[in-house]
């Protein structure tokens, strides 16, 4: 099957990683959040977890949103990718992940389900 782009993925309504992942019926999916030292920006960089209609990280800090937050720097982006996949692992059980068109990683197989799923729908 053809690998779809981000407007392929628009023109089936899914317009971000939460909605592929609520779509394809998964659970969690991990995104890479650049640094802001802005007024009212959230600091460096970091992978989060975030859970769609689960909560990650029931005691992390309140401005997380219940994500569990790996910082990060340029250095050990890939190592602290593998970190939160790792803790996935020992929470989640998840084993396999694979790179979505936003650039988050969501549970191998999502994508299939999310585009079939909206593909009934049209």
């Amino acid at each position: 099957m053809k690998k779809l782009t981000k407007n392929d993925w628009r023109l089936l309504g899914i317009f971000n990683p939460w909605e592929m992942c609520k779509f394809g019926g998964g659970a969690i999916y991990i995104s890479y959040r650049a640094a802001d030292y802005g007024r009212g920006g959230h600091g460096g960089p970091a992978w989060a977890v975030h859970g769609v209609n689960v909560t990650p990280d029931k005691e992390g800090h309140w401005a997380n949103h219940g994500s569990k937050i790996f910082d990060t720097s340029r250095e050990r982006r890939v190592e602290d990718l593998e970190r939160a996949m790792i803790w996935c692992r020992g929470k989640f059980g998840i084993e396999d992940w694979e790179k979505d068109c936003f650039g988050s990683y969501q549970k191998k197989g999502t994508m299939e389900r999310a585009r079939s799923a909206k593909e009934k729908k049209v």
